[in-house]
């Protein structure tokens, strides 16, 4: 690959945490990049903390943050902030912040990525957004996890279909088009798709090659990778 001639079409920057994990090359964020539309021209992915965490706890910082002290020091705020309703706020409100805690925190925990693709039904909107989770044997919790977020919010939903691909959205999503899906067990939200073009592609046979995207890049362990196709965006 001609350095010159590559950077030309794509920027790509990685940032590696030197833990000493096995690397990009067949990474969990790579397996789940591989799942991404072709047409991707912009993500951000991690192998999720569950990948980095024998790697960190090995670090001086997971060594610390492990600490006994550190730890009961860490709960005891976390309770505090979440573990009873303030006086004057309504109850179904800190149920809210709750349920989206939880998600967030298991969320982060899996090979995850944020990324966009050009929005061709919609050249007015310019890109479509989505947020892939791949939960594995986890997805049961993730499923009651979301349940429990939609109820608290008093979320209505209605089942649709894009391409024989099962969606559910928000039964009042007209202004900002939102749905969500799984893929056996990844988790997929898309926001302004209105013609499903990501749960269409999810795992087709012209997905995203982050083999290709990534083949100049030194093998460490993965944090956080980093891919923007500029000419796509600027064209």
């Amino acid at each position: 690959m001609k350095r010159s001639a590559r950077f030309s079409y794509v920027v790509i920057m990685s940032v590696f945490c030197c833990l000493g994990s096995k690397g990009v090359c067949g990474s969990q964020a790579e397996a789940l990049m591989a799942k991404l539309p072709g047409t991707t021209t912009f993500l951000v992915a991690t192998s999720g903390l569950d990948a980095l965490k024998d790697s960190f706890n090995q670090a001086c910082i997971g060594q610390i943050w492990n600490d006994p002290q550190v730890q009961t020091f860490y709960q005891g705020i976390i309770d505090n902030l979440t573990g009873k309703t303030p006086a004057g706020m309504d109850p179904n409100d800190m149920a809210q912040i709750r349920a989206v805690q939880r998600l967030v925190q298991m969320g982060i925990r899996k090979p995850l990525v944020m990324g966009t693709i050009p929005n061709e039904a919609e050249p007015d909107t310019f890109v479509s957004l989505f947020f892939v989770i791949e939960t594995g044997a986890d997805k049961p919790a993730y499923e009651a996890t979301l349940a429990d977020l939609l109820n608290s919010m008093q979320i209505k939903t209605q089942s649709g279909s894009f391409g024989g691909r099962a969606v559910t959205r928000p039964a009042d999503s007209e202004e900002v088009p939102i749905y969500w899906a799984w893929v056996d067990t990844a988790f997929v939200i898309a926001v302004n798709d209105k013609a499903g073009q990501v749960i269409q592609s999810f795992s087709a046979a012209d997905s995203f090659r982050p083999s290709q995207a990534l083949s100049g890049l030194p093998e460490h362990g993965d944090a956080l990778v980093i891919y923007w196709n500029c000419r796509a965006w600027l064209s």
